[in-house]
């Protein structure tokens, strides 16, 4: 955080947190979660009034972020294509269980999109939608678009808001959950407003 300070020792203005992207970092272990030196960052962040942490990590990591995210509560932790990064795939139960852990932490939300990263096939990502959506609610739901790298893979712009409007309607969403989804939820948890 030191080399972001301004010269009057402050943050800069806007900066609300950070995102991990672990596909790049040096520990890729299925445990780098469960690390010492991550919760030291997590506890730097906190205490630097950034309590905003996405965590963009593949599938096998995410039965190891229940621990980190329950250490923090006063932290707000976005899980970024709900988990399925990098084209690893991910076998639904042992995936499903982890959200639904994820799921009952209220400081945790689960950012929905990036479907051609996931590595399932095209008839299983309504499957992934539906679990993460029983497992966070309407409430800690938040679309994301994934434009660029959509394109790059040859996916139409609307392809995944689409596919997480189906499941938002297969689980009986009202048009103020639609609202939550698509809207309200980015606005609450990057305080927008």
């Amino acid at each position: 955080l030191d080399e972001l300070r301004l010269p009057d020792g402050s943050l800069p203005k806007g900066l609300k947190g950070v995102r991990c992207v672990f596909m790049v970092c040096k520990n890729q272990l299925p445990r780098a979660p469960l690390e010492p030196s991550f919760h030291e960052g997590l506890a730097a962040l906190e205490k630097a009034g950034l309590p905003h942490f996405e965590i963009c990590c593949p599938p096998y990591m995410s039965p190891n972020l229940w621990y980190p995210c329950s250490k923090f509560p006063n932290m707000t932790f976005v899980i970024d294509h709900i988990a399925h990064n990098g084209n690893e795939g991910g076998q639904l139960d042992s995936w499903g269980e982890a959200m639904d852990g994820l799921g009952k932490l209220p400081n945790v939300y689960a950012k929905m999109g990036a479907v051609e990263e996931w590595g399932v096939d095209e008839d299983n990502k309504s499957e992934f939608m539906d679990r993460a959506i029983a497992a966070f609610g309407f409430d800690r739901i938040l679309y994301e678009s994934n434009w660029f790298v959509s394109q790059a893979y040859g996916d139409a712009y609307d392809k995944t808001a689409l596919l997480l409007l189906e499941a938002c309607k297969r689980a009986g969403a009202t048009q103020d959950d639609l609202m939550k989804v698509f809207r309200d939820n980015a606005r609450k948890v990057y305080r927008l407003d």
